[in-house]
């Protein structure tokens, strides 16, 4: 199972450049490389909430597998501060 998802030499059949010393560009590589093959990494990933300081309320995925503006859109298109993070929404009074 690891070669066919990893193959032969462990690069996944993805191509690098010599020379190119970039890491998150071999990761970015090895996770489209996957994607092609029909696996794809972001299903098997969650957000961390945290305190909630760096999880956007209406944009990031942090409640089901919709971010907020979609499931809401009247509520979105109301909203005041849209560019708001979890924590200092629920933080306030009347949570507009």
């Amino acid at each position: 199972v690891i070669k066919d998802i990893h193959g032969e030499d462990g690069k996944n059949g993805s191509r690098f450049k010599v020379g190119y010393k970039s890491i998150w560009r071999s990761i970015l590589q090895e996770v489209e490389t996957l994607k092609i093959k029909g696996i794809h990494l972001n299903n098997f990933m969650q957000k961390k909430f945290g305190n909630g300081a760096d999880t956007y309320f209406w944009e990031d995925l942090w409640h089901g597998d919709i971010v907020l503006k979609q499931i809401y859109p009247r509520l979105y298109a109301l909203e005041v501060k849209k560019i708001v993070d979890v924590a200092s929404k629920l933080s306030q009074e009347n949570l507009t």
